[in-house]
């Protein structure tokens, strides 16, 4: 399976505001938890007010009432914002149709319509 590799450009003060946010986030030692704290988490979070203005990639897991942040929802998140021009990115590994698959529709083996 293939992982998408996308490029955000970015000025100087937004990389060192990211570079801040990562460390605050790796200084106070959070622990990894599938559903509250994962890798797309951690992506969000430092994303979040340095370079959107909002929580990016949030997707009812379970429930409506259970939300959390995948990667394939960020992923598809942050491209809708490339394509729209709210951003300037490039797409250096398209990760093809593995984006495919919600959270839920990937627990059952099926893909998004």
């Amino acid at each position: 399976m293939q992982e998408g590799v996308l490029q955000l450009h970015t000025d100087y003060d937004t990389d060192q505001q990211a570079h801040e946010k990562a460390s605050y986030l790796n200084a106070n030692k959070h622990k990894y938890q599938g559903k509250s704290f994962n890798c797309a988490t951690y992506v969000s979070e430092v994303l979040h007010k340095t370079v959107f203005k909002k929580k990016l990639g949030k997707e009812n897991i379970f429930t409506f009432l259970i939300r959390s942040i995948t990667p394939n929802k960020l992923w598809k998140d942050i491209t809708k914002k490339v394509d729209n021009g709210d951003i300037s990115g490039t797409i250096l590994v398209d990760p093809g149709s593995n984006i495919d698959n919600s959270f839920r529709g990937g627990l059952k083996g099926e893909k998004e319509k």
